[in-house]
């Protein structure tokens, strides 16, 4: 199969991305020889998803953030429903950046040491590629290295894990609804218009929430593609 050569795979990523250490330490990989192209070709495609999941995050977490600044709008179901979906795809496709980031590193790990990736070599075991995997071949084959210990750090950290449990939450249990709080306006109840609709994540408003956890879920993009362009522009033995 013939590629053509890819130097930028970030144009359309969103803003905050790590846009030059993640083109830098693609191109290392891909250019990496043996230049296996069906290990290839899942890096490219992984890569991508990296790419776009974080763009879906960022665009998920902008629109909801605008619906919850409207009020009366929209009738209270329908804002209700959009807020769900909103919330929905951004705590999925943030994770699955993440997610993406380790398929991603272990092909680019197979095209450094073949030997050491022993999944990358069929397309029937590509489905056990998971991120306990790659974190354990590179620990077998770099354990002392920059990126090893950044994957370890992403993998132990609140965000990821965190991330994956709302995913799971989301995905298979349930649907958070508003918190409708009563004011008092003088000595008079709040009518009905002057409701408080209150979207909570966890106890914590989701206009608090959302910007804290795509900061931190962005922050760790950023310090495991950083490591991977050191590594892979010049591999270790």
């Amino acid at each position: 199969m013939e590629f053509t050569k890819i130097t930028k795979i970030s144009e359309d990523a969103a803003p905050n991305f790590p846009k030059a250490a993640f083109d830098r330490a693609f191109l290392a990989a891909t250019d990496a020889d043996p230049k296996d192209d069906a290990v290839r070709e899942q890096l490219i495609a992984a890569s991508y998803a990296v790419v776009y999941r974080h763009r879906q995050a960022h665009e998920a977490a902008e629109a909801l953030l605008a619906l919850l600044e409207k009020s009366g709008d929209q009738s209270a179901r329908e804002r209700d429903y959009e807020a769900q979906k909103g919330l929905f795809d951004f705590f999925v496709s943030l994770h699955s950046s993440l997610e993406s980031t380790f398929y991603a590193l272990y092909f680019a790990g197979a095209q450094v040491k073949p030997v050491g990736f022993k999944h990358a070599a069929t397309p029937e075991s590509w489905r056990d590629v998971t991120s306990g995997e790659t974190l354990k071949k590179f620990r077998l084959a770099w354990p002392k290295d920059n990126l090893t210990l950044a994957l370890e750090d992403l993998k132990k950290t609140g965000e990821y894990t965190d991330l994956g449990e709302a995913r799971n939450i989301l995905a298979h249990r349930i649907a958070p609804r508003f918190n409708h709080l009563l004011t008092m306006q003088g000595e008079r109840l709040a009518n009905a218009g002057d409701l408080d609709h209150v979207l909570r994540w966890r106890g914590q408003p989701v206009t608090e929430a959302v910007p804290q956890t795509l900061t931190a879920g962005e922050a760790a993009l950023a310090s495991v593609w950083k490591a991977a362009a050191a590594f892979f522009e010049a591999p270790p033995a």
